[in-house]
C-alpha cells in the first residue's frame, strides 16, 4: 500500500532520516543536477520519490509493471538525490518497496517556491502578452504597441526574462524577434 511521507510509519521516516544523515556529508558529489525549468510541471506527475544514492552517477531506469521512466538528479534544500515522477498509485508503493521515499509535498512546495517567474509588472505583461498571443515571433515594436510597457523598461524586463529561461529572442539585436521559451520545445 502506498503511504504518503507524512503519515508513513516510524521505521520508514527513520530510514529515510537515517539515509540523510549518512548522506549529507558526501553531497557534494559530481552528481550534476537538472535546472529547474527541465523538471516536468506539476500536472504531468502526482508522486515524486527520491533515493539518496551518491554511488549512482547515471540516470536510474526504474520500472513496474504499469509505468517506466529515468530518474533525475535533483538538488532540493541543499541535497542532491536521484528522483523519479511517477502517475500511478502503484507504481509510488512499488518504489517505495524498492527504497524510493516519498517526497511529493515538499517537492511540489519547493518547485513553487523556486520556479522561475516574471516578477516586475514590465515582466508580468510582456509575459501575458505572449501566453495570449503563441505561436509566432513578436518584435520588440509589435510587443511595445501592445502592452503598457515603457521602451525605458524593456530591456530590463526582457534581460530579466531571457535570464530566467521564459523567453527566447532570436535575430540580429535591430531585428531580434521575441516568443515563449516553453514554445521552442
Amino acid at each position: 500500500m502506498y503511504v504518503p511521507a507524512e503519515k508513513a510509519p516510524g521505521w520508514v521516516s527513520t530510514t529515510k532520516n537515517e539515509h540523510l544523515k549518512k548522506f549529507r556529508p558526501m553531497r557534494r558529489s559530481n552528481l550534476v543536477p537538472v535546472p529547474i525549468e527541465k523538471l516536468p510541471e506539476p500536472e504531468e506527475y502526482n508522486y515524486v520519490l527520491q533515493k539518496y544514492v551518491l554511488s549512482l552517477r547515471t540516470p536510474v531506469k526504474w520500472s513496474c509493471y504499469m509505468e517506466a521512466t529515468h530518474s533525475v538528479v535533483v538538488e532540493m534544500n541543499d541535497v542532491v538525490a536521484h528522483t523519479i515522477f511517477l502517475k500511478m498509485e502503484s507504481s509510488a508503493e512499488a518504489a517505495q518497496n524498492q527504497m524510493w521515499f516519498d517526497c511529493t509535498e515538499e517537492f511540489k512546495k519547493w518547485y513553487m517556491k523556486n520556479i522561475p517567474k516574471p516578477t516586475s509588472p514590465p515582466q508580468q505583461e510582456i509575459m501575458q502578452y505572449l501566453i495570449d498571443n503563441p505561436g509566432a515571433w513578436y518584435s520588440k515594436k509589435e510587443i511595445l504597441r501592445n502592452t503598457k510597457v515603457p521602451d525605458s523598461q524593456w530591456r530590463t524586463a526582457m534581460k530579466a526574462l531571457q535570464d530566467k529561461g521564459l523567453v527566447i529572442g532570436d535575430g540580429p539585436s535591430m531585428k531580434r524577434k521575441y516568443k515563449l521559451a516553453e514554445e521552442n520545445g
